[in-house]
């Protein structure tokens, strides 16, 4: 985000993405998985592949709004008390 500004509100509206995508939307894709797993074959599991694929895409994010978050933030880290789900 070198150059670029950011106002407060846009600022507290990315913190709130970030938020929602470490709980609820983590929550959400981690029943999908399960579902997922519970109906058999992994390997060719079209449900399985894809709540993989969203979650591949939500910790893309997260990954990206942390580091907007940061540099924002004039380098201190983002306290949004979450961690990545092995």
């Amino acid at each position: 985000m070198t150059g670029e500004r950011i106002t407060r509100a846009g600022l507290d509206a990315l913190a709130e993405e970030l938020e929602d995508r470490c709980g609820r939307l983590r929550g959400e894709i981690a029943r999908r998985l399960e579902a997922a797993r519970a109906a058999g074959d992994l390997l060719d599991n079209p449900a399985y592949k894809a709540a993989g694929a969203e979650r591949d895409r939500n910790e893309e994010r997260i990954a990206a709004l942390r580091r907007i978050l940061l540099n924002a933030d004039g380098g201190e880290a983002v306290k949004d008390n979450t961690t990545r789900p092995e």
